[in-house]
């Protein structure tokens, strides 16, 4: 639960990688919204930055806040159910804050969950078993990352070979050093980083022939 949560919540939301979508088994589907929950009312505190205590800060300008404002209010109207947040915080300091907010009954049509947000906003969308959750993971114009949680090792390398993402994590979310391969698929850039073939992108091959004759 707690990759879940700083998945999409740490950073405020405003990272490439953020794991905004949550496909989740409809049969844990009501405990998991609740534990969800619970970890983000313990895990995340809106403060000033300075504040030790703090660990959501502002969104980088009050622009970008107008813009994710603007997603939560779509949400509504698009029929998602706000389970928490979906509003600035009054008590904390002149700044571009956006509670942690969290989205139900939300299928993968809508644009909060097909559009990137890059704010502190989840939405989770049930699903029947992991066929259905790789089939909507991959109706995306996106690719960059996704993960699973399974004891079904056969599960998890299914997962890995049929997801079309550039980063899959199984039992884990972020996880990685400045070795490992970075990169996506689809319109989520081009080429990777971090890596030998990252190269690659900033070279030519050239073909050279010589006739000793």
């Amino acid at each position: 639960m707690t990759y879940a949560v700083n998945g999409i919540y740490g950073n405020q939301g405003e990272v490439c990688n953020a794991g905004s979508r949550i496909l989740v088994q409809k049969s844990i589907h009501d405990d998991f919204v609740e534990r969800f929950a619970a970890r983000t009312a313990q895990n995340f505190v809106l403060g000033d930055p300075l504040d030790p205590s703090t660990t959501v800060g502002p969104l980088v300008t009050a622009s970008h806040q107008k813009r994710v404002l603007n997603y939560i209010d779509i949400g509504r109207k698009e029929g998602a159910s706000l389970k928490f947040g979906g509003s600035t915080f009054a008590g904390a300091p002149s700044g571009a804050y956006v509670e942690p907010t969290l989205f139900t009954g939300v299928n993968n049509s809508m644009r909060i969950a097909r559009e990137e947000i890059f704010g502190p906003v989840a939405t989770i969308i049930p699903v029947d078993g992991v066929e259905q959750a790789i089939e909507i993971a991959n109706d995306s114009i996106y690719g960059l990352a996704a993960s699973i949680w399974t004891r079904d090792i056969a599960k998890a390398h299914n997962f890995a070979r049929d997801i079309e993402a550039g980063v899959v994590w199984v039992n884990c979310f972020d996880h990685g050093d400045m070795t490992s391969i970075w990169g996506g698929f689809k319109q989520t850039g081009n080429g990777r980083d971090k890596c030998l073939e990252a190269l690659t992108q900033y070279s030519q091959t050239k073909s050279v022939w010589v006739n000793l004759a």
